[in-house]
């Protein structure tokens, strides 16, 4: 006279987002006024007074980049799968090393500003994008400032980083397809025009202490 029914709704499993925010929100003391703030990743304006220095910038915006990546090591296995199988762990990486050249941009284009007298008119003369190529960084640094970016770190460190720049040209201006000028820079590539480049966690990981490497070397 009476029947009993049984309903299974599997739960959702929590959003790889929220594990993001827990893990990247952090409090910086700002250098210059020495007053807290709350922000998430990194951060280049403090909000009591302003710009921060390039230095303080970039050494925090590269440990930001490492937060990045090691978040997936604190995620629960379903989300860390989750993310795995949506490629969200090859993105990070990938955004990693194409911020890498971003933030050697920044940083050269202010420090060169700073200490070169006749810096806007010089680089007037260039394409706008100069500093994000290692050797024409080299080259105006020398020809203007008297510093030698090339002759601060190893010829290996110099090497690989030449090799991540022309990996961020595929990733940023080909979709990560390999072309022929990628093979033409980095001529030990094993890979063949057409494939689809991979950052491994590993090589932006080497990229971003190569930077840094390199950064407090040569300035």
């Amino acid at each position: 006279m009476f029947s009993v029914s049984i309903e299974y709704k599997p739960g959702t499993p929590p959003r790889l987002h929220s594990y993001v925010e827990e893990q990247v929100r952090r409090t910086i003391i700002c250098d210059a006024c020495s007053r807290a703030a709350a922000v998430y990743g990194a951060t280049s304006f403090c909000p009591y007074c302003g710009p921060r220095n390039v230095r303080v910038r970039v050494r925090d915006e590269l440990a930001a980049q490492r937060r990045a990546l090691s978040l997936f090591d604190h995620l629960p296995d379903d989300v860390r799968e989750e993310a795995r199988a949506a490629g969200v762990m090859d993105t990070a990486a990938a955004d990693a090393l194409e911020n890498v050249v971003t933030l050697f941009g920044q940083f050269c284009r202010e420090k060169f500003e700073s200490i070169v007298a006749e810096a806007s008119g010089i680089l007037a003369k260039e394409r706008p994008n100069v500093f994000q190529n290692l050797d024409d960084a080299d080259r105006l640094f020398q020809d203007h400032a008297g510093k030698a970016i090339r002759a601060a770190v190893s010829a290996d460190v110099w090497a690989r980083l030449s090799t991540a720049f022309a990996k961020r040209h595929v990733l940023t201006h080909r979709g990560g397809v390999v072309d022929q000028r990628f093979l033409d820079r980095v001529p030990t590539s094993t890979l063949s025009v057409g494939q689809r480049l991979v950052v491994t966690r590993s090589d932006a990981e080497a990229t971003l202490a190569d930077l840094e490497d390199l950064l407090s070397a040569a300035f």
